[in-house]
């Protein structure tokens, strides 16, 4: 094999590992948006969430509510406490996001990829 085919070889290797960081990236943002959808395992809403997300904030943020709620800033407190809580449960979402796709490529038929195939029907 010659030195050029090699590091073509090398630069084909490297695009494919890439792009498969750039799907597996991609699939792991959009389950951790599908997980933070009213009625989803990290929406910030849920009241488990919220109350978890509000219990971690510090007296800052509480005198800051206390500040705008006495100025009449009801708008102001309720955006604070949505961006609040969505802040608190991204990370987690993410966190399960990755845990849930590692899973699915972990346990996908080797041969298609789930795609459909006689060795895996029914099996995966």
């Amino acid at each position: 094999m010659t030195t050029a085919c090699a590091v073509d070889q090398d630069l084909r290797r490297h695009q494919a590992q890439e792009s498969d960081d750039e799907d597996f990236a991609a699939a792991v943002e959009a389950r951790q948006k599908e997980l933070m959808l009213p009625g989803g395992e990290c929406d910030p809403l849920d009241a488990d969430n919220f109350a978890e997300a509000l219990f971690e904030q510090d007296g800052a943020f509480a005198a800051r509510l206390a500040v705008w709620i006495r100025d009449g800033r009801d708008n102001y407190v309720a955006a604070a406490l949505h961006v609040m809580a969505a802040k608190h449960m991204a990370p987690k979402a993410a966190t399960v996001a990755e845990k849930q796709i590692q899973h699915e490529i972990a346990t996908r038929c080797p041969s298609c990829k789930d795609a459909g195939c006689v060795r895996c029907e029914g099996e995966y």
